[in-house]
């Protein structure tokens, strides 16, 4: 989950965008274009140079998440406030 500008805006400046973010993200924010381009940095670099065959995952931990246990409970939350 990167953090993108549309129309000027980053995905988490909306509301409802920033609350699942912190809520179903492990590290409770979006990543970085920059996080993204450090990982192809050093790919590109001769630090990787032994490195064949892997798949790099950078997600902010959100692939180890129950999604459904996740969102249960980020919906009991907002149930909750109302």
């Amino acid at each position: 989950l990167v953090d993108i500008m549309d129309e000027g805006k980053a995905l988490t400046s909306h509301p409802v965008n920033k609350l699942i973010t912190e809520n179903i993200v492990p590290l409770k924010r979006a990543s970085t274009a920059e996080e993204i381009a450090y990982l192809v940095l050093f790919l590109a670099s001769n630090l990787s140079s032994y490195i064949t065959g892997q798949v790099f995952t950078i997600d902010g931990g959100i692939s180890l998440v129950d999604h459904f246990k996740a969102a249960s409970d980020l919906y009991n939350r907002i149930s909750e406030r109302a």
